[in-house]
């Protein structure tokens, strides 16, 4: 999957963000870890975008285990949270 988000030398790039996440776990330097991970992605060709990237390196520590994962379209589906992707449409009034 990686190869599909991350396109080899020469081609076109990819927008990607770097989202951080811990719970219940020991207390980790968050800019460093993502620094750690951005150096290894080649820019130009990919670039930065927080607000819509086309993918998101999504890294979460829970307790002292840690995950990281490729996927696409972190904005567009609402960080993958089923609560606010099954939400009304666009100018309706969410109930609370």
């Amino acid at each position: 999957m990686a190869k599909e988000g991350f396109a080899a030398e020469g081609e076109k790039g990819s927008s990607f963000s770097i989202q951080y996440e811990a719970r219940a776990g020991p207390k980790m330097d968050r800019l460093g870890l993502i620094d750690a991970i951005a150096t290894k992605i080649p820019t130009p060709p990919h670039t930065v975008n927080l607000t819509s990237p086309q993918w998101a390196i999504v890294v979460q520590v829970v307790k002292n285990i840690g995950m990281v994962g490729l996927v696409p379209n972190w904005g567009e589906r609402k960080r993958y949270n089923l609560r606010l992707v099954g939400s009304l449409e666009e100018g309706e009034e969410e109930e609370t």
